[in-house]
């Protein structure tokens, strides 16, 4: 398992070495914003760095030493130095994130124009953080978008100046909210919203259906099932469908039309096409991956 440190910026994504301008502890700052859904991000490892991803939209799936942990709009997820990672199978999906890798290892110089104790203080307190995922401000990811902005714009003498003190302000606000009391995640009636589409993914729902089971409005519906699921619940909906057609697809005797007529979508062609961008490749291609995984285990 190899250390990676991406510095390749894309179309759709953007990253800042900052060893460009002097900083040997704050390394990296990256952004995307995808559109749709992205490859699987490989498992890997950052020998003695802390990788700190902020998603500002959508929901994101990540493994690290076999388990789980799915980080939703607004929260933060930290992985610490030397623990492998990545989205397992699950692929990146269509959202926005902010994500900040950090040498841990003691080096010279100060960090963030702190020195000495001062240094230390804030390294141990970022060692310290014993919750790798938690909610974090608004502000907080605006100071990210901040740091880009000035970047890019600023020519003044203390552009670099500004910079670091946006960082500072990012890890102190970090370190602040991790030792908050964990956040109630789920609103009663949201969870209530949650089961009902669950029960109802071989149908057609609507979302005056649902808000009217859960006895709300339409428009307080949306806003508190985003703020609490991390999707809007049209979007939730589908992908818990898509979710629902691999479990189908993996079965003998289940093809792309029988799936679509048992999902209740208006064609296998329109099934086809949300399987791809929410699953990142066809039905075909998921189901020709199944069967070659299971020959790979027979033969073993």
């Amino acid at each position: 398992m190899s250390t990676i440190l991406d510095t390749q910026s894309t179309n759709y994504r953007e990253i800042i070495d900052f060893r460009e301008i002097g900083l040997n502890y704050v390394q990296i700052l990256g952004h995307y914003r995808y559109n749709s859904v992205q490859q699987p991000l490989a498992q890997h490892v950052h020998s003695g760095m802390m990788e700190i991803c902020f998603l500002k939209k959508g929901e994101q799936h990540y493994e690290v030493g076999g388990t789980d942990w799915v980080v939703k709009g607004g929260e933060v997820f930290v992985t610490f130095p030397g623990e492998e990672h990545g989205s397992g199978k699950a692929p990146e999906n269509k959202g926005e994130l902010y994500w900040m890798i950090i040498s841990l290892e003691k080096g010279n110089g100060s960090f963030l124009n702190l020195a000495g104790k001062e240094k230390e203080e804030l390294i141990s307190s970022l060692k310290g953080i014993d919750n790798r995922h938690f909610p974090v401000s608004g502000n907080l990811v605006a100071s990210l978008s901040e740091i880009f902005n000035v970047y890019h714009k600023d020519r003044s003498d203390l552009k670099n100046v500004t910079i670091k003190n946006l960082l500072l302000a990012v890890l102190l606000d970090l370190i602040r909210a991790s030792r908050l009391p964990a956040r109630i995640k789920e609103n009663k009636k949201i969870k209530e919203a949650v089961f009902f589409i669950g029960q109802h993914l071989e149908e057609n729902i609507n979302l005056q259906e649902i808000a009217n089971h859960v006895g709300l409005s339409v428009s307080h519906l949306k806003v508190l099932f985003k703020r609490e699921v991390g999707l809007p619940p049209a979007g939730y909906y589908l992908t818990k469908k898509i979710e629902r057609s691999k479990e189908l697809l993996a079965l003998p005797g289940w093809n792309t039309t029988k799936v679509a007529f048992e999902l209740n979508f208006s064609s296998s062609q329109y099934f086809s096409t949300v399987f791809k961008r929410l699953a990142g490749k066809t039905p075909m291609e998921f189901v020709r991956e199944i069967r070659q995984n299971a020959a790979n285990q027979h033969n073993n």
